[in-house]
């Protein structure tokens, strides 16, 4: 890897991301959905590097392409 710095500005925007989502769950008091959404994310989130991926080379990711990933 000669470029690191788009992969930790990708990973930066995430974590920040995801701590504002976690942090506007508990300032509304839907704390509870924390976890439902946990095990949401460990189902979906796998397929969307592989979608970005596709992408960044190029190619037009399409469903049946990702689901195959």
């Amino acid at each position: 890897m000669t470029e690191p710095a788009p992969s930790l500005l990708y990973g930066l925007g995430v974590f920040v991301v995801s701590a504002v989502i976690i942090a506007g769950l508990f300032a509304f008091g839907w704390d509870y959905i924390l976890f439902p959404a946990f095990a949401g994310f460990m189902v979906v989130g796998p397929v969307l590097p592989s979608a970005f991926t596709r992408r960044a080379g190029g190619l037009r990711p399409t469903s049946r392409s990702v689901s195959r990933a």
